[in-house]
């Protein structure tokens, strides 16, 4: 599913109109990127939790020319799914049952 497709599906689903829904994706994606950047959580119950992970610094290689390379530090954007989205996909198991 596309952008567009979501924005059909929330319009179709919740009556408001397509340019409204569009707004509301937009300005859901900034909110989420910019609490990111300040390096803060954004958790949605039973959804999942944004949040950013720190990558070490590690060696890398070029095998282009045959040489070793410092790969920095970086943060990157991570997505932890919660219990209800894993339920609704179906990847929820119950192990203390047998």
């Amino acid at each position: 599913m596309n952008k567009e497709e979501l924005v059909n599906e929330i319009a179709f689903n919740t009556g408001f109109t397509k340019k409204d829904c569009l707004l509301f994706v937009d300005v859901f994606c900034g909110v989420v990127g910019e609490a990111l950047e300040r390096g803060e959580r954004v958790k949605i119950v039973d959804f999942g939790v944004f949040e950013t992970k720190e990558i070490k610094p590690r060696k890398g290689r070029d095998f282009n020319h045959n040489t070793t390379c410092q790969i920095p530090a970086r943060r990157i954007p991570a997505f932890t799914p919660g219990a209800g989205l894993k339920e609704m996909v179906g990847g929820v198991e119950d192990y203390g049952e047998s």
